[in-house]
């Protein structure tokens, strides 16, 4: 009996992705190409009938199978050795996975019976389970699968018997001397284990990749890029090569191959389509074997204009103002990896010229400037940050580039030289621009130096970038919102966008990093405060006064204009703790040291016992040391318990303040987001919510008012005009439910019953 499976354009036609007329032109196209005849998938896509995309899943659709995408899958080593790398080629697929009967390869034309039927030979009749991707994720994965095999199955051959008998097992532990280790040696400088690395390094730097990492695992060893910030699962290396793979590594990197037991660095240039790339490698002994991360240094790159890190234009003016300064200390502040090093480069390229000598101390030299004079740390010849600024000192430098502040020692010299006519740029690892203040404190310099000497901290993180070939408009998500402090409302005039995942990103959604900022120039009254030694609280409140942005501010702005997402910026800005503290009078945000309101002349002094005078805290209601009564500043300013009505019928608040005016203090929103907003700011006793908003449903105002740490425990009673949805108001988390319209005895019943539940003071 004959098979017969439908043909791609007759699918494409029964989806509805192409008119009939449309297939019958496609086909004459193909037919009268010259040369080789194109595929009528590629027809499609060149015509713009179909993206290739649009074209896959409907296949997957009609066919009744799977749709995968391909950036997501690491390669299945024993699937890719069963199918050659020409036969996948020939036919435009990959081999995913291997199964208990056969094999699983993706396709990117699943009604291709002759291709099915090659694959099904090559495996001796076994049985082929066929999902489909799109043509450019195939030609993208073949390169990356058949690499990571090193020509699939001949890798595992042509190493032969010497990967089973010279390779020392890599969680023995055992020393390797005489002629173990020159076996060894050997293997990893054989053919196929230099290849198997110089793909790797490779196609790494083609990534765009800062890192690749060499996981041993019991059965397997991982590779792993880290592309824009964050790691990417690329390949899996059979267990039998573990020990040729780092070993050669070592060899490359300088490193002794006999020492497994220790961790040791290393450091290699290798050279990739003519572009020099230095590398820096680590080990570290894990209990499956050496664990190897590279950093992946391209050489001869220049420094990134001032113009292209990310700085907004007020930001850039006052680097700008202050790099052009005679002496001073400029600190560039952030954790590993959120280009530091970079922006001090720009910042050097941006100031570098013949009237001035330009010294850098670095560990290592990132980027080589010309017309500056480089000095590489080297702890080996005892050539230290400290050592190595005294040196420099003596060389009558003008501006002078530290690559990090480690110690005490290097502190006070930098302290020293920013004091003595030299511009100084260094950096320290710290989460926010005011806290490298609190940092070299700690190090041990004293406030008055660092007030002395200190000009300006540019505190930093790197965002990933929406891709450009495939941005679209995005929702904003109430969660997220709610988790920045944000509402709708901070985006209006402005349209979020999103990546939507393509071959150029890797179906990341993301290509490529830019910079937010916080920019802190230390003014007179900041030198005042850091010689007095305040906290850092309030050394960031007097920042945001003088018109700092802070970190997520300037990430918000990138959101605004299109350049990343919401997600993006609560990922890499959530170790920021904006600790603000407010008036509890007007709410306006005050400085923790202050002892009076600025704004309406609150007493903000601590709480202190009228009875004995010691400070009391804010939960206690009588005082340990005497046993009097406590009465809060809080309660005193209104002994009223503070309502908020949120409802857009301006007559309920109306009726509300009519009924209860003289036992409560009213405040009102009339949408959701700002009830939202007021009751993070205000912290009311009691919340009645409408139903029905003009801009969020109640039950979603209540669901996020509860998921905030801030609102959580405040009560929620729930105003509706029926009984409809009150299991639906429960589950959100409402304290109780009433109807409208409403007995004033009823409502004042449940106000004081959720009021007392919650600890809440008690209505009289």
């Amino acid at each position: 009996m004959s098979r017969r499976r439908a043909r791609l354009g007759e699918v494409l036609v029964a989806a509805e992705v192409l008119s009939q007329e449309q297939l019958d032109t496609a086909l004459k196209l193909q037919e009268n190409a010259e040369g080789r005849k194109p595929r009528l998938g590629s027809v499609i896509v060149e015509v713009g009938w179909a993206g290739e995309e649009e074209i896959a899943r409907a296949l997957a659709q009609q066919l009744n199978i799977a749709y995968v995408d391909l950036a997501a899958v690491v390669p299945d080593i024993p699937a890719i050795h069963l199918v050659p790398r020409t036969l996948a080629r020939r036919h435009q697929l990959v081999p995913i996975s291997t199964t208990d009967e056969g094999i699983v390869i993706a396709m990117a034309d699943p009604t291709n019976v002759v291709a099915i039927d090659d694959v099904r030979a090559t495996l001796g009749g076994r049985r082929v389970s066929v999902v489909v991707a799109t043509p450019a994720a195939i030609r993208e994965s073949e390169d990356r699968f058949y690499s990571s095999s090193l020509g699939g199955s001949d890798l595992l051959g042509r190493l032969g018997t010497a990967a089973d008998a010279e390779v020392v097992p890599s969680d023995q532990e055992i020393d390797v001397t005489g002629s173990e280790l020159e076996a060894l040696e050997q293997s990893a400088h054989s053919g196929p284990i230099v290849g198997l690395v110089n793909a790797i390094l490779a196609d790494a730097i083609a990534a765009r990749a800062t890192d690749i990492h060499i996981e041993p695992q019991q059965t397997e060893v991982k590779v792993r890029y880290r592309v824009d910030g964050l790691l990417r699962e690329t390949m899996s290396l059979p267990k039998q090569v573990q020990s040729l793979v780092i070993s050669r590594l070592k060899i490359i990197s300088g490193m002794d191959i006999a020492e497994r037991r220790k961790p040791q660095d290393g450091r290699s240039r290798v050279l990739v389509n003519n572009q020099e790339t230095d590398t820096r490698v680590s080990s570290v002994p894990t209990f499956a074997g050496e664990k190897i991360v590279i950093r992946l240094l391209p050489t001869g790159k220049g420094a990134q204009s001032p113009h292209e890190l990310g700085l907004e234009d007020f930001q850039r003016e006052l680097v700008f103002r202050n790099l052009q300064a005679p002496q001073g200390l400029i600190i560039f502040t952030g954790p590993t990896g959120s280009g530091k090093t970079s922006t001090m480069y720009s910042g050097i390229d941006h100031i570098r010229s013949p009237e001035r000598n330009i010294v850098t101390l670095e560990d290592p030299i990132e980027y080589q400037l010309h017309g500056i004079n480089q000095i590489p740390i080297d702890d080996k010849t005892g050539l230290s940050f400290a050592r190595g600024l005294r040196s420099v000192l003596r060389q009558d430098p003008d501006v002078i580039m530290v690559g990090e502040v480690r110690d005490l020692e290097t502190a006070q010299i930098v302290m020293q030289s920013a004091m003595t006519g030299h511009l100084v740029l260094t950096s320290l690892h710290t989460n926010d621009a005011v806290s490298a203040v609190t940092r070299l404190a700690d190090l041990g310099v004293e406030p008055y130096l660092i007030a002395a000497a200190l000009n300006m901290v540019v505190a930093q993180r790197l965002l990933r970038v929406i891709c450009a070939k495939c941005t679209a408009p995005a929702e904003v998500s109430g969660h997220i919102l709610s988790l920045l402090g944000l509402t709708v409302a901070d985006f209006e005039g402005a349209t979020p966008m999103k990546g939507a995942g393509c071959d150029r990103c890797s179906f990341s959604g993301y290509r490529g990093r830019t910079g937010i900022y916080e920019v802190l120039t230390v003014t007179p009254q900041l030198r005042e405060q850091i010689t007095a030694q305040v906290s850092d609280i309030s050394l960031a409140y007097s920042a945001r006064t003088a018109g700092m942005w802070s970190l997520r501010r300037s990430g918000l702005a990138k959101v605004k204009a299109g350049i990343t997402t919401l997600e993006e910026m609560l990922r890499v800005t959530h170790v920021e703790r904006e600790e603000i503290s407010r008036c509890p009078a007007c709410r306006q945000e005050v400085d923790k040291a202050f002892l009076v309101c600025p704004y309406c002349q609150e007493d903000l002094s601590e709480d202190l016992c009228a009875s004995c005078g010691r400070e009391v805290e804010a939960a206690w209601s009588v005082c340990p040391y005497c046993r009097a009564e406590i009465t809060h500043k809080s309660q005193a300013h209104s002994a009223k318990p503070r309502i908020l009505v949120v409802d857009d019928d301006p007559s309920l608040v109306t009726l509300v303040g009519a009924m209860f005016g003289g036992e409560f203090e009213i405040a009102h929103a009339d949408s959701g987001e700002e009830g939202i907003r007021k009751a993070t700011l205000e912290r009311p006793d009691l919340i009645l919510l409408d139903l029905w908003l003009p801009d969020v449903m109640g039950v979603e105002i209540a669901e996020r008012l509860r998921d905030s740490a801030a609102t959580s425990l405040i009560p929620v009673i729930m105003l509706t005009g029926d009984d409809s949805s009150e299991v639906a108001s429960l589950r959100a988390g409402v304290d109780d439910y009433v109807t409208k319209p409403f007995d004033e005895d009823t409502l004042r019943a449940r106000m004081e019953s959720a009021l007392r539940r919650a600890g809440r003071v008690r209505v009289r």
